[in-house]
């Protein structure tokens, strides 16, 4: 066993060792390369990639936090892949590889050839299973944080005389200015370098003025390579936008939403997947990082340990930094913990290595001792070879939901169709091949959403919307004018639904008086709105197409009509012809909405109308085109027209009670009919949604309580049409300071069955001003669709204050 350092030394032992380690990663990670998504921040990637191929700047043109380099990196890949993920994941496995053959060579020359062999072996374990393979596997930046960083400690620790030279200096800080432009955490990554020259000096290997002037070339190539990195992103003027976005979001915003010991515990993550996954490895782990620590604060080394202690440093300080890198998050997302891995193989190395080396010197002579050492090798040698077998196991992520809505849309568009999609779904540009119409490509910075933090539907999150973000994005829109808008707010889509578009009136009024709503039913089930330019030029319409057509091409949604918003529905059904090309609407001889489509058998638009007239009527047609003909008018319905005042007879039937009296209604807003009951000593005002109900505001009211609910019927296993829910609002409008929401909850029974019945609620109000009022809003909920949306208020009461 005595010639076993000689042969591990051996250049062809070595180059097998390369062969094995680099062909374990592959097998060990192969079945992952081709699975269409790992999750989002690969499509984040892949679509901002795509907007740099079409000849845009970051920053500019595509938005995100993170610094500049993986975007160019996978925008040069998809130019030679013809935009493959795939790709893109065979060049992330390779730098794993890589990265173990590095790590191995730095360890191998720092603390020999068991150490060297044991770091490869047990990074390309901990590198292939230990995180959520929903991040291990993916395109993650942090992937190129670990090449970088471990290129770096190659530059520095491996030198002849095991003394950086002023070269090597330069290198390695090309690649932590490399690593840097990857992600900002690894400006901590500089510390190993300059604190291992402090060491060197300490123990007399180099003077002061030699440390400083390679600490000065050390530095000077980080600021190089970043500014060599960021010069495009300046000379094509977005240098504002990329320090904001990638430094002072993140420090003002992003990373603000932690305390100092959240941000500590949340290193508890690496410490419980290790327990779970390689319990023998955060053993070794542990004891070698104490004997680690002890070897770098010894007083007066001898000579072997003292020629050493320069690299053991940068092991320690890397290992720190690497890791405090990924608390300072504070998120505690496993990806964050990528750059740890090398630092922490070689640590996990260190201590079965010397155990190793003992029984190869035959030093070990207690039975005991011997048992324990052959037992934990043991142990060690199963766990990196066998636990990481089931990398290969690992199913991948289930269907996207939005895969269906994403093939829809790529049919009905063309490559240079834009368009664009409200929440955090970035996915949806992948999947449809089509570039985003704005530079967000999610839609947190108009939001405040910060993933995933923020999430709880009572948080107000309005303190981290960046200031100007709406209005940059509704410039983007007009400018670019997307053929689809998808609204992800419909759905439980990445906690986007708690921003329903109607939160931010500058951006639901451009869609409503821009877009259409289509196919609400079918979209709405799966939990998104999609909406389809509206606007299209009608120059020739047929006031009475074929008999066929009014019976086919209808108007649905509403029996009548309010001043104000209304939706009225348009569709084309009982046809088997694939050959509609469009739909609209004509509103007293005006046509007010028509859209585009590539043929279809049939489908259905929701068209928002706003309405203002003293006529007592309003004459509606349906009208379509099939082909490259004309536009062909359906038949004309002509719809009354219900005035939003109540009459005295409703003022008293829809009073609430007041402690002294009672409130009459205001207005009365209800499209299909509202309804007074007494029932069993309780006063229900049963109104279909959509519908408005409003009241005055006495002086000095300070609370609201009262019911709400659907009926059971109205979801129950019988109904062939059940509702889908509703939802419930309450606001108190004042005419100084406008309209804000005091209440608002949606219910879904037929999703979440605590939904089912009735639900009490109690509001406190602020104090009133002459001419507020309380407006009582129920909505067909996410999806628009009022189908058996039989809502009700029961038991309104107002009350004083004590």
């Amino acid at each position: 066993m005595n010639r076993i350092p000689e042969i591990l030394q051996h250049r062809l032992t070595k180059l097998l060792m390369i062969v094995a380690v680099v062909s374990w990663v592959a097998w060990l990670r192969g079945p992952s390369v081709s699975v269409p998504m790992w999750n989002v921040d690969e499509t984040i990637h892949a679509t901002v990639a795509e907007v740099l191929l079409e000849g845009g700047t970051l920053y500019r043109d595509a938005i995100d936090q993170r610094t500049p380099l993986t975007y160019y990196v996978t925008a040069a890949v998809f130019a030679v892949s013809d935009s493959s993920l795939t790709a893109l994941r065979i060049l992330i496995l390779l730098m794993i590889a890589a990265v173990a053959v590095i790590l191995g060579k730095t360890a191998l020359r720092v603390n020999g050839p068991y150490t060297g062999y044991g770091a490869a072996v047990i990074f390309a374990a901990l590198s292939s299973f230990l995180l959520l393979p929903e991040d291990t596997f993916s395109a993650h930046t942090e992937w190129f944080v670990v090449f970088f960083t471990t290129a770096a400690s190659w530059c520095f620790l491996t030198g002849e005389d095991r003394i950086p030279t002023t070269r090597r200096c330069a290198l390695g800080g090309a690649f932590l200015g490399l690593a840097i432009m990857s992600k900002q955490s690894a400006l901590l990554d500089t510390a190993p370098a300059m604190l291992a020259l402090v060491v060197v000096v300490a123990d007399r290997n180099l003077s002061w003025q030699d440390a400083a002037r390679r600490a000065g070339v050390l530095l000077g190539s980080i600021l190089a390579m970043v500014l060599l990195v960021s010069v495009p992103v300046f000379l094509n003027g977005a240098g504002a936008d990329y320090l904001y976005f990638t430094w002072t979001y993140n420090l003002d915003i992003y990373g603000a939403e932690f305390t100092f010991a959240e941000k500590i515990w949340s290193g508890a993550r690496l410490l419980e997947a290790l327990a779970e996954e390689y319990p023998i490895l955060l053993l070794t782990g542990g004891i070698s990082l104490v004997w680690l620590l002890a070897r770098c604060l010894q007083f007066n080394p001898p000579d072997s340990a003292r020629a050493r202690r320069f690299g053991e440093v940068y092991l320690f300080t890397w290992l720190v930094t690497s890791t405090g890198a990924a608390m300072a998050g504070g998120r505690g997302f496993d990806h964050y913990f990528f750059p740890v891995l090398a630092p922490l193989a070689w640590v996990c190395a260190m201590g079965p290595a010397f155990w190793f080396r003992q029984l190869v010197e035959a030093t070990v002579s207690n039975r005991i001792t011997l048992a324990l050492t052959w037992v934990t090798l043991l142990g060690v040698s199963y766990a990196v070879i066998f636990t990481p077998l089931k990398a290969r196991q690992v199913s991948p992520p289930g269907p996207d939901a939005a895969l269906r809505l994403a093939a829809w849309i790529k049919e009905q568009t063309t490559a240079e169709d834009r368009i664009f999609v409200w929440g955090f779904n970035p996915d949806i540009y992948r999947y449809t091949d089509r570039l985003p119409a704005s530079r967000f490509v999610y839609c947190t910075f108009q939001t405040g959403l910060i993933p995933w933090t923020n999430i709880d539907p009572e948080i107000d999150t309005s303190y981290a919307i960046v200031q100007g973000a709406m209005d940059t994005l509704l410039e983007d829109l007009r400018a670019n004018r997307p053929r689809f808008f998808v609204d992800s707010s419909a759905g439980l889509h990445r906690h986007f639904g708690k921003y329903p578009l109607r939160l931010f009136p500058p951006l639901n009024d451009w869609l409503n008086q821009n877009y259409v709503e289509i196919d609400n039913q079918r979209w709405g089930h799966q939990g998104f709105r999609l909406y389809i330019r509206g606007d299209e030029p009608v120059e020739e319409l047929t006031n009475f197409g074929p008999a066929r057509l009014e019976y086919e091409l209808k108007i649905f949604g509403n029996d009548r009509i309010a001043p104000g918003r209304n939706r009225f529905g348009v569709g084309l059904t009982n046809t088997t012809e694939n050959s509609l090309t469009g739909l609209g609407l004509s509103v007293n001889d005006e046509v007010v909405a028509a859209t585009e489509l590539h043929p279809l058998t049939q489908s259905a638009i929701t068209v928002p109308l706003d309405f203002t007239t003293d006529a007592k009527v309003a004459r509606l047609k349906p009208i379509a085109r099939f082909g490259d003909g004309p536009w062909i008018a359906g038949k004309e319905i002509e719809f009354p027209v219900v005035t939003a005042v109540a009459t005295p007879e409703q003022k008293r039937e829809f009073a609430i009670p007041e402690v002294k009296g009672s409130i009459e209604a205001k207005g009365i807003r209800a499209l299909f009919g509202a309804r007074a009951d007494e029932l069993n000593g309780r006063r229900i005002f049963a109104m279909h949604a959509p519908a408005v109900l409003t009241y005055d505001i006495p002086p000095g009211v300070a609370r609201l309580t009262g019911f709400y609910g659907l009926p059971k019927e109205a979801y129950a296993p019988e109904n062939s049409a059940p509702s889908d829910g509703a939802e419930f609002i309450i606001r108190h409008v004042s005419s100084r300071r406008g309209a804000s929401e005091v209440f608002r909850r949606l219910i879904e029974p037929l999703r979440n069955p605590d939904d089912a019945g009735e639900h009490a609620f109690i509001v406190e109000l602020s104090p009133s001003e002459s001419g507020d009022y309380l407006e009582f809003e129920i909505t067909p909920g996410p999806a628009g669709i009022p189908a058996s949306d039989w809502t009700y208020w029961a038991d309104l009461q107002l009350e004083t204050s004590p």
